[in-house]
């Protein structure tokens, strides 16, 4: 890369570190039970400028041949603290924070790469066993200690990039003929999200609505499958430990 251009980059990148000094700052100051939706303005800002400062960076990384970007990704993906288990027939991916909405394509980004390098790392490393049938839950996990009203609707998340990933390396397809697709939530220590794979074709029965009933529903559990069926309970018992 051109000397030049490679000084206006990191200029530019110093300029947005700043912008998001001032940023933090305001969420330091805002009396949030009088202002919150001034600190909901100043965090979004926040979050949105650091994710992209951040990939920003990644990239100027790459442009010199010191660190290729397939060996500085898996060292992003540990410093995320992306996680990756494999037990009894069932994979595990542990996710910091809750997924993007779709439209936030930085935010995919800055998420995506790290843990594409972290399932190829992981598939080299392991013997990974591809089912034929995969069935995925993921489950949104939002901090206790915060206040529910924070808790999203599952439309607009950007869950579809995380589950293309996994089967480039976890699973033979995500096609829906071969993959049933859940969705959970839980109140736990931290935000974070959790992708849980389990490769039999179990819960599909498990799980059929009752005709003429109503979908149960709980004020935590709030989790659906498909036809509206409350599925948490049962996750609990067919994901077992891992749960």
């Amino acid at each position: 890369m051109n000397r030049e251009i490679l000084i206006q980059r990191v200029q530019s990148i110093a300029k947005d570190i700043r912008i998001l000094n001032k940023a933090v700052e305001n969420m330091d100051v805002t009396n949030i039970p009088l202002v919150l939706e001034n600190y909901k303005d100043f965090s979004a800002e926040a979050a949105q400028r650091a994710e992209w400062v951040a990939i920003r960076l990644r990239h100027l990384v790459y442009v010199l041949p010191f660190t290729p970007k397939r060996d500085y990704l898996p060292q992003a993906a540990d410093t995320m603290g992306i996680k990756i288990e494999q037990r009894e027939g069932m994979h595990e991916l542990t996710l910091p924070g809750l997924m993007p909405r779709r439209k936030s394509t930085r935010g995919t980004e800055f998420l995506i790469d790290p843990l594409m390098a972290a399932l190829e790392r992981f598939a080299r490393e392991h013997g990974v066993v591809r089912f034929p049938h995969y069935t995925v839950c993921f489950v949104m996990v939002y901090d206790r200690t915060l206040p529910e009203r924070r808790i999203r609707d599952y439309d607009n998340l950007e869950l579809k990039a995380v589950l293309d990933a996994a089967a480039c390396f976890l699973m033979e397809s995500d096609s829906g003929l071969l993959c049933d697709a859940y969705h959970s939530t839980e109140l736990g220590e931290t935000d974070c999200t959790r992708n849980v794979h389990r490769g039999q074709p179990v819960l599909s029965a498990m799980v059929r609505r009752t005709p003429g009933k109503a979908p149960r529903r709980t004020k935590l559990g709030r989790g659906e499958g498909k036809n509206g069926v409350q599925i948490l309970p049962i996750f609990r018992f067919y994901f077992g430990t891992l749960w």
